[in-house]
């Protein structure tokens, strides 16, 4: 399974240049505003992810499977598994902390996973090729 990954994720650096990773990262940017920093209330920044985290049970799920959604097409743009593997556990984070009541909505407004994730997607993708 990992040989499977590691030649799709050879297939796809090959195929686009990282001007067209960094763009399709930039499309990414709007979702991961609405989910993690859109709005703004008493000088503290919070996006969709925050809110809805506000749903018992559902909330944190809800933003978990938001959350991988973008991580998967961060994959689909070439990022390699290692980086992915610290995204899901970023999410996993999230998604655990984010459950526990009152001290998980405060984490939530502070803790900006995808802001986070995609940081790393442009990192690891600018450093790959400078």
């Amino acid at each position: 399974m990992k040989a499977s990954l590691n030649c799709q994720y050879n297939t796809i650096m090959l195929i686009m240049t990282i001007q067209e990773k960094l763009q399709k990262l930039q499309n990414l940017e709007s979702l991961v505003t609405l989910m993690d920093s859109k709005f703004s209330f008493l000088g503290f920044s919070f996006g969709l992810d925050s809110l809805i985290g506000l749903i018992p049970g559902f909330g944190d799920t809800a933003g978990g499977l938001i959350s991988l959604f973008i991580i998967l097409r961060i994959r689909h743009i070439g990022v390699s598994p290692a980086v992915l593997d610290k995204m899901i556990s970023n999410v996993l984070i999230d998604v655990l902390l984010g459950s526990v009541p009152l001290v998980g909505d405060i984490f939530d407004v502070a803790f900006k996973v995808n802001v986070h994730n995609l940081a790393m997607a442009k990192k690891h993708l600018q450093e790959g090729y400078s």
